[in-house]
């Protein structure tokens, strides 16, 4: 996040745990993904997918947050827009 608020990316690729889209107490039940994109939104519009990641070719099977964050500044599409892409290449998107 330090890098990504210092340098302001246009576009920010982030894959991570299925746990991220699920409420955690020490959150205060909120979802990880949740509090990320709270933080981002307001430069970024946000999309993500939960995606096996064996779907992609890569050489490992299980469910994986894939998240996809592009600056506002610089961005030509709409949300929604960013929103069926990414439902294109998974099983379920979370905003």
């Amino acid at each position: 996040m330090g890098y990504i608020e210092r340098f302001h990316p246009e576009a920010i690729a982030l894959e991570n745990v299925r746990q991220m889209v699920q409420n955690r107490k020490q959150d205060g039940y909120t979802r990880p993904l949740d509090i990320q994109n709270k933080r981002l939104s307001k430069a970024y519009i946000c999309a993500s997918i939960l995606a096996n990641s064996c779907e992609f070719g890569l050489p490992q099977s299980g469910n994986r947050v894939w998240m996809l964050y592009l600056r506002k500044d610089k961005c030509i599409c709409h949300p929604r827009d960013l929103e069926a892409d990414m439902k294109s290449f998974g099983k379920t998107v979370y905003v």
